[in-house]
């Protein structure tokens, strides 16, 4: 479907846009990777498993979960739960199940809640009139 094919695009259309600077070879995986799949069924390439790069795997959960997690025009955001269910339940399809269960881990551990919360704080500061600079 054609609409789908644009959207597809993107992942080699970030990459492209990061150049050629060996400094952004990571940063160039991750565009083009962070939709392949673990059972490969993503895109652009289809890669699976450890055939995507480890940054690519990592960012995609996180994608996933704050895509999940946060409120957008078109729908409510999940709750934390909810979205760490999503998650588990994408191991070893969509994602590496050895990272999700890091994931899963660190979320356990109230790591998300103080990321996020240092985000929103972060977010604050910058608003025009704050004194935290």
């Amino acid at each position: 479907d054609a609409e789908f094919s644009v959207i597809k695009q993107h992942c080699i259309d970030g990459e492209k846009m990061l150049g050629t600077a060996r400094f952004f070879e990571t940063a160039r995986g991750i565009a083009r990777e962070h939709h392949e799949r673990w059972d490969g069924k993503g895109y652009p390439d289809g890669k699976k498993g450890e055939e995507i790069s480890l940054a690519a795997r990592i960012v995609s959960i996180a994608d996933v979960f704050d895509a999940l997690t946060s409120k957008r025009p078109y729908k409510e955001a999940w709750s934390a739960e909810a979205g760490l269910q999503a998650i588990e339940a994408g191991a070893g399809e969509r994602f590496d199940p050895e990272i999700v269960a890091g994931f899963v881990a660190l979320a356990k551990e109230g790591v998300l809640e103080r990321i996020s919360s240092e985000v929103a704080a972060s977010a604050d500061d910058d608003q025009p009139g704050s004194s935290a600079k």
